[in-house]
């Protein structure tokens, strides 16, 4: 028989658990990220450097430019201050053309002259002497500039060196063709002609030490942009003195008045 009180039994349903929550960290901005951070660093340092390597090359590229136009200035100065020297002391010597200086223009039509005969001896000798007159005062003022304390070894003033040998060569070799020039005026025939002859020999010789040592001068001033100051061209003579034609006039008049006052005019008498 059946047990009282035993019912069908249920069975009992076991509801599972959900999963256990976990803390989940959120993610990280982008700035807070390590990598990009390190990133950030070494981009940080390396703009600083790279504006530290610009700068110092921007001041020493402005030192750099500086020290040249001081260089510049300090050139300029000297090349001024002995061109100046030179050309007051070739100044009297002749005339100025363009960048460059013609010394002594008359000395070769004086030496053809005196040799054709257009020319006395005591004139070209007078000539003569004058030549080597201003040639050696031209020279002895152009030595007595101290070139190498001016230039002190700067490698861009050392043609004024060899403007100052030049330019003295030459006028040394002036001062003897106006020396011979002279001399050839106290002699006559074959040694007259042969004395010329010497010395027109010695004229392009002269010439191109000249030229050589003032070109020197000229090229130097060109680069430093100094400026040439024309020579003025030789003024004129004033021309002499002409009488008014009115005091030309009164001078003819009065002779004629002194005459007819002094004549006497007589009227005939009439006879009758």
């Amino acid at each position: 028989m059946p047990i009282k009180g035993k019912g069908k039994t249920r069975s009992r349903r076991t509801v599972t658990r959900g999963p256990k929550l976990a803390y989940v960290e959120p993610p990280k901005p982008l700035w807070r990220r390590r990598w990009v951070q390190v990133t950030a660093g070494i981009l940080l340092v390396g703009a600083i450097v790279a504006i530290a390597l610009t700068a110092l090359s921007i001041k020493r590229s402005n030192d750099r430019k500086d020290a040249r136009l001081a260089a510049v200035r300090h050139d300029r100065v000297i090349v001024t201050e002995f061109g100046g020297t030179i050309d007051q002391g070739i100044a009297s010597l002749g005339q100025q053309v363009q960048t460059t200086v013609l010394p002594f223009p008359q000395l070769s039509d004086d030496l053809s002259k005196l040799k054709a005969g257009t020319l006395s001896p005591p004139e070209a000798a007078k000539a003569g002497a004058q030549v080597a007159r201003l040639a050696r005062q031209a020279y002895t003022t152009i030595q007595k500039v101290d070139v190498a304390t001016l230039i002190n070894g700067g490698p861009r003033l050392l043609p004024l060196s060899d403007a100052q040998d030049s330019l003295v060569a030459s006028l040394q070799v002036y001062e003897q063709i106006g020396k011979g020039l002279s001399a050839a005026a106290g002699e006559d025939g074959s040694a007259r002609n042969a004395l010329i002859q010497q010395n027109v020999n010695l004229v392009p010789v002269a010439q191109q030490l000249f030229q050589s040592g003032y070109q020197r001068i000229s090229t130097l001033r060109t680069d430093l942009g100094i400026p040439t100051q024309p020579a003025l061209p030789p003024q004129p003579s004033p021309p002499a003195a002409q009488p008014s034609p009115s005091t030309s006039a009164s001078a003819t008049a009065t002779p004629k008045a002194k005459s007819s006052k002094g004549t006497k005019k007589t009227t005939p008498t009439p006879t009758g």
